[in-house]
C-alpha cells in the first residue's frame, strides 16, 4: 500500500502543475494557460521541479488524494525530494482544461488529465487519469501563481 500511496501523492500533487501557468494579460486566459502548460510539462518530464515550483505561491495548498494536505511551497519541495529519492519519474503528461474563468484577480481552472510514470518498484509505466481544480492568484507584478490545487482519479485504483 505504501508504494501506491507514494505514487498517488506525486500523481495528484504535481498533476495540477502539468498544464498551467499564466503570465501577463495580453492574450486570452485559456491561451496563456495552455502555452504555459507546455513549459511546465517539459519541466516535469525533465525532473526540473524548481521551475515547476516557480509557479507556486509561497503559501500554496495542495490537496492530493490519499495524502494529508500540503501547505506551503517549502513543504511541497520536501515531498518532491522524498519522491525523487524513491525513483519516481514521469513518462508522459497531458491535460485538457474544460472550464477557465477569471474573477477578482484570480483564475479558476478545471479540467481532466492523463499521465504515466515509472518507479524503482514498477519499471513498467503506471497510468492515471482524472480531473483537477486549481486557483491561480494574481501577483503584484501582473503574473499569476498557483495558490490552490486538488485532483481526483476518475477510477478506483483499489478495484480490479
Amino acid at each position: 500500500m505504501k508504494s501506491i500511496t507514494t505514487i498517488l501523492l506525486i500523481a495528484f500533487g504535481l498533476v495540477g502543475l502539468d498544464f498551467y501557468g499564466v503570465y501577463g494579460q495580453e492574450a486570452d486566459v485559456k491561451e496563456l494557460i495552455e502555452a504555459t502548460g507546455e513549459k511546465i510539462n517539459r519541466a516535469v518530464l525533465a525532473g526540473d521541479y524548481e521551475t515547476v515550483l516557480s509557479f507556486f505561491t509561497d503559501d500554496i495548498i495542495v490537496d492530493p488524494i490519499f495524502q494529508p494536505v500540503i501547505k506551503s511551497k517549502k513543504a511541497y519541495r520536501e515531498e518532491i525530494k522524498k519522491l525523487e529519492e524513491k525513483g519516481i519519474k514521469y513518462q508522459s503528461i497531458s491535460g485538457t482544461p474544460t472550464e477557465i474563468w477569471e474573477c477578482d484577480g484570480k483564475i479558476y481552472d478545471r479540467g481532466t488529465f492523463g499521465m504515466s510514470m515509472i518507479t524503482r518498484e514498477s519499471p513498467h509505466p503506471i497510468a492515471f487519469y482524472g480531473s483537477y481544480f486549481q486557483i491561480w492568484q494574481k501577483e503584484s507584478d501582473g503574473s499569476y501563481k498557483l495558490t490552490y490545487m486538488i485532483s481526483n482519479l476518475d477510477f478506483n485504483p483499489f478495484e480490479k
